[in-house]
């Protein structure tokens, strides 16, 4: 019998978006090797990207939606890379911004988004 227990947070937060092409010169960077956090060639299967606050979620898959929206998975590619950045992000209540494809399809571009993150943890044991 294997019990496994899950912690849901839904974290209400603000988005931005990058500009048309900005993204994908980003992870190509990243793919090259050209940065301290490097993306892999195959990139993991998800509706688009986002570049977040902690560079350490570089290669993480989150999962959030335009508040009443339908959730999507986003692939961490890129952010916010100093300190001064961060700091703007953290007063704004600004977790991350999306790829310009996302926004298209979120009807956002221009203006920032309220959005949700579905933050969540596994933890669980096994036993006979």
């Amino acid at each position: 019998m294997a019990r496994v227990l899950l912690s849901l947070i839904l974290l209400p937060a603000i988005a931005s978006q990058y500009g048309p092409g900005v993204m994908q010169s980003v992870i190509a960077t990243r793919q090259a090797g050209l940065t301290a956090m490097s993306l892999p060639y195959v990139l993991p299967e998800a509706a688009g990207c986002v570049a977040t606050r902690d560079c350490g979620d570089i290669g993480k898959i989150v999962r959030l939606r335009r508040v009443g929206g339908p959730w999507i998975d986003l692939l961490v590619c890129d952010c916010s890379g100093d300190a001064e950045t961060t700091a703007w992000m953290n007063r704004n209540g600004i977790y991350g911004e999306v790829d310009y494809e996302t926004a298209v399809m979120w009807d956002t571009v221009g203006h920032g988004m309220a959005i949700e993150v579905l933050i969540g943890q596994r933890t669980g044991y096994a036993f006979r």
